[in-house]
């Protein structure tokens, strides 16, 4: 039976064997995070920096009957009292709050109650929103951040809605660390109001990876996702403009010694039909046995891998038009991706074909790069998460 992937007896046991520990700070997040070493790594240098310095910190993992991740056994397994928050949701109705945020408050004093006050601390950390109104109401005054995991843009509807800040964010008074100073402009366009000395770029320690290198080669990232709820139109509008990039290919004969990989999404199924694009002779489908090395331009439509190759300085062209428009709104205008021009494969190709202006375009990209994904911050986590700066 499905319930009993819980941990009940491991989460009852390590309860009670930490009761009447006090700790300054919580980590709490969802176990789909653990990698297969059954560790999380978005809290990695954050734990580094709490155990050089004494502070102290309860790690607390969130059950996942859906994922296949391995647990963390370094902490502390939250399955006993998330199933004692899911019965009180079954049988406390939002209505009777005027919210479900209000709702979740009242759920945190009763397993505050319950727990004898083992998960109140001054400062919590959390990923993708997990448990933020359960947290506001185990401790009223605390200071809740919540950690950025993937891309923020001005849409996204974990912090924005088309009144701003989120209830879930607005509600439970919560702040944002992100990954660096780039991803602090969403907020700002969205609602400066209330993110105003709300998000901090505490930076990260995402690891790039390692198999992408520069080169000559072509690879074209296709974001057809079959399962996804899209038209036929919108995926044959991807088609179509990298169609049109191709054949600009062709008609200028230059193509001798080009090598130009097609790759399908992670997700797609594959069903969707690009033999059109795979006509072309300078053109093949990149599969397992390929390779991210000698890659020379990236070309997708807004896909966020753009980051990992301008890690490595490579450029992007973001193909876009007004059916997808992604590239230019999210890239160009909200990130101010340093190159809206070239506009072509051709024209990439002549730029980066001469070494000095490869070696500026390296630059810019990379300092690009450096603004979204900065060094981990120290000074500021620890000046965060001293309870005498609130």
């Amino acid at each position: 039976m499905r319930f009993l992937k819980y941990k009940i007896l491991k989460s009852c046991f390590q309860f009670i064997k930490g009761l009447g520990k006090k700790h300054t700070l919580v980590f709490y997040y969802p176990q789909h995070f653990n990698r297969a070493n059954g560790e999380n790594p978005y809290f990695a240098d954050f734990i580094t920096t709490c155990k050089n310095h004494n502070i102290s910190y309860l790690l607390v993992e969130e059950p996942s009957i859906e994922s296949d991740n391995p647990r963390n056994k370094k902490a502390l397994a939250f399955d006993v009292f998330f199933l004692k928050i899911w019965i009180l949701r079954k049988l406390i109705q939002s209505s009777l709050f005027g919210s479900f945020e209000k709702r979740e408050h009242f759920v945190g004093r009763i397993i505050n109650l319950i727990s004898l006050g083992r998960f109140k601390a001054p400062i919590y950390i959390t990923i993708s929103n997990s448990m933020g109104g359960v947290l506001r109401g185990i401790n009223k005054n605390a200071r809740i951040f919540d950690y950025q995991h993937g891309i923020i843009n001005s849409r996204q509807p974990g912090y924005f809605s088309s009144h701003g800040a989120t209830n879930l964010i607005k509600y439970n008074s919560k702040e944002v660390l992100v990954h660096g100073p780039g991803f602090v402009k969403p907020f700002m366009i969205v609602d400066s109001n209330y993110y105003q000395d709300k998000v901090y770029p505490i930076g990260t320690n995402t690891i790039i990876k390692d198999s992408i290198s520069k080169g000559t080669r072509i690879l074209i990232a296709m974001q057809i996702v079959e399962t996804e709820n899209r038209s036929q139109a919108w995926f044959q509008e991807q088609v179509d403009l990298v169609y049109n990039q191709l054949r600009t290919i062709e008609d200028s004969n230059n193509y001798d010694d080009l090598s130009i990989l097609i790759k399908n999404h992670p997700r797609s199924n594959q069903s969707f039909n690009l033999s059109k694009l795979l006509s072309f002779s300078f053109v093949k489908l990149y599969t397992e046995n390929d390779t991210l090395e000698n890659i020379g331009l990236h070309v997708t439509f807004f896909s966020t891998t753009a980051f990992e190759f301008a890690s490595k300085g490579i450029p992007t062209l973001f193909l876009y038009s007004d059916v997808i428009l992604e590239g230019k709104t999210i890239f160009e205008d909200e990130y101010q991706y340093p190159f809206k021009y070239p506009r072509s494969i051709l024209e990439w190709i002549e730029k980066i074909s001469d070494s000095e202006a490869e070696k500026e375009v390296d630059r810019m990209i990379k300092d690009w790069y450096r603004k979204f994904y900065a060094s981990y911050d120290e000074n500021l986590f620890l000046k965060l998460v001293n309870p005498k700066t609130f």
